[in-house]
């Protein structure tokens, strides 16, 4: 469990770095986010694809959200901080998997899904997101893509065999 509170505080670092600096500290971000990488890439390298992939899936879903305005950047695109706090957190995510897992996935799905809307909240109580709906009905519906968000990165890393095997970075054996 040592490994994942040094991997939780890394997110925390980044994430506040990313919500609280926004575009100020956005060149930042992205290099914390690409040493998070290449650290990925390095030490798992059957996951870094995934990793990638699943990232990807999420700029698309915050993109999605700001062209149906949902949210509501104070760029026309989402932010180059969000696109790299995405794939951090989903390397984050990726460690968590293997602890997860040994719960019911609609009770991860329910979890994931209120910490992810609340994460949004605490970007809209910091200005780095404005909600177009109420934010009561933003939080709602957040709270349901980040259910399936929790869902797509539990199949996407508990179908294998690497999970806590060939993965240094989720051996909980360390």
């Amino acid at each position: 469990m040592g490994r994942l509170f040094v991997v939780s505080l890394w997110f925390q670092i980044i994430w506040f770095l990313a919500v609280l600096g926004q575009e100020r500290f956005q060149w930042l971000t992205l290099a914390l986010g690409l040493v998070t990488l290449g650290y990925a890439a390095y030490s798992s390298r059957d996951d870094i694809g995934r990793i990638l992939a699943l990232g990807v899936v999420g700029i698309a879903l915050d993109s999605f959200n700001s062209a149906f305005g949902l949210l509501v950047f104070k760029s026309a695109h989402v932010p180059v901080w969000l696109a790299a706090l995405w794939l951090v957190f989903v390397w984050y995510a990726r460690q968590w998997v293997p602890h997860l897992s040994k719960y019911p996935k609609g009770l991860v799905m329910l979890f994931v899904g209120v910490c992810g809307a609340l994460s949004y909240w605490a970007g809209y109580k910091f200005s780095a997101v404005e909600f177009s709906l109420s934010v009561v009905g933003s939080l709602v519906v957040l709270t349901v893509q980040w259910a399936g968000v929790a869902w797509l990165i539990m199949r996407v890393f508990t179908n294998d065999c690497s999970v806590s095997v060939n993965n240094p970075d989720t051996d909980s054996t360390r």
